[in-house]
């Protein structure tokens, strides 16, 4: 699709002190941005407050997806260290994989990992990615004894230049949801970072439902469109919403609840059901190239809670066609003239449509 006339809408000046690169001690005292229907004022509050604007028979959906470790460093037989970064598990031995330094590695190179042989080859349907196969078979859990989690490259880089750790004990748990629970992921779902178990307790006590899907980020999420991008093409990820979650869902509109969407890949997964099955919500299980922007119709998701994305990011373009493009803008504009924190370890913001 020609992406050229979105570019200015999501274009925006992040100053780098705005980059949050460490979590808040606790996942609830990040800050949130109350964003109402219509014209009302924007509200300043801190996440535990988000209790004030949940309605009983409201539904929160989740991703569970969990991050792997998915940084290996790869060694060749002459001694030369590529790092790689798996994106997606094929087979019981194959891996779609990112490789830094690509163009000096050949199908005819053998690599190591630790105890483990690797072939490679060009993934012929996806450009910059290699296809490798272990032997013997690399399984997730070899992978969170040997692997590393791969933080998002702006937290590295501003870590690197602030002369701090760059991956720290407390990533191992903070990079991850407290509902992260299946393997797949090369970059967290992070809205849910926000919600500790007591504030999930504290929700379902308000006779809120919550349920989970699965969708498995890919590198893509990180990727911005550029100008130069006559043609975009958004990539694609995996999802699984079963059965269970649709019953859920069902139950929530009949009850008429809200069905709010926690973060952007909530959304895209939801819709992307709401696309396939619109008269009559199913359980899906594949990939889903769906790109929201715009005009988009949104047949399942009432809310949206997300944290603040970069420019130029296709996240923001879902935001800005959920939420509308002026109001979204205005409220970016406000997060940065009143301290808010982006990215990945930075606050958040809760918008709703009213029925």
């Amino acid at each position: 699709m020609n992406i050229q006339p979105y570019l200015e809408d999501i274009a925006y000046e992040l100053p780098e002190d705005r980059i949050a690169t460490q979590p808040l001690p606790n996942r609830e005292d990040s800050r949130l941005l109350i964003i109402p229907p219509g014209n009302g004022p924007f509200e300043d509050k801190h996440f535990s407050d988000i209790l004030t604007y949940l309605r009983p028979k409201d539904c929160l959906v989740f991703n569970n997806s969990r991050v792997f470790k998915a940084r290996l460093f790869l060694t060749r037989d002459d001694g030369k260290v590529f790092e790689c970064l798996l994106v997606e598990r094929l087979t019981e031995t194959t891996w779609r994989a990112m490789v830094r330094n690509a163009r000096r590695l050949k199908s005819t190179h053998s690599l190591r990992f630790n105890h483990w042989t690797i072939s490679l080859q060009r993934d012929e349907t996806e450009s910059g990615y290699f296809l490798l196969s272990f032997s013997p078979p690399l399984s997730f859990e070899d992978i969170e004894k040997l692997g590393e989690l791969p933080l998002p490259p702006y937290i590295v880089k501003k870590r690197a230049k602030e002369g701090h750790p760059l991956l720290t004990p407390e990533d191992e748990t903070r990079y991850q949801s407290v509902l992260a629970s299946l393997y797949g992921s090369v970059a967290a779902p992070t809205a849910s970072f926000h919600f500790s178990e007591a504030l999930l307790e504290r929700i379902k006590a308000k006779n809120i439902t919550l349920t989970t899907l699965t969708l498995h980020v890919g590198p893509g999420t990180f990727r911005t469109i550029s100008p130069s991008d006559k043609e975009f093409h958004i990539h694609r990820e995996w999802i699984t919403i079963p059965q269970e979650t649709v019953d859920t869902l069902r139950e929530t509109k009949k009850q008429g609840g809200r069905i709010i969407a926690i973060g952007t890949t909530s959304t895209r997964a939801l819709e992307t059901m709401g696309m396939l099955f619109p008269d009559t919500w199913q359980p899906y299980t594949g990939y889903t190239d769906l790109f929201i922007y715009g005009d988009f119709d949104f047949r399942v998701v009432d809310g949206l809670v997300t944290n603040f994305h970069m420019p130029y990011s296709t996240l923001l373009l879902l935001v800005q066609s959920f939420g509308g493009k002026e109001r979204v803008k205005a409220a970016y504009q406000h997060a940065l003239s009143h301290g808010y924190r982006f990215l990945s370890y930075g606050d958040a913001m809760f918008m709703w449509r009213e029925k």
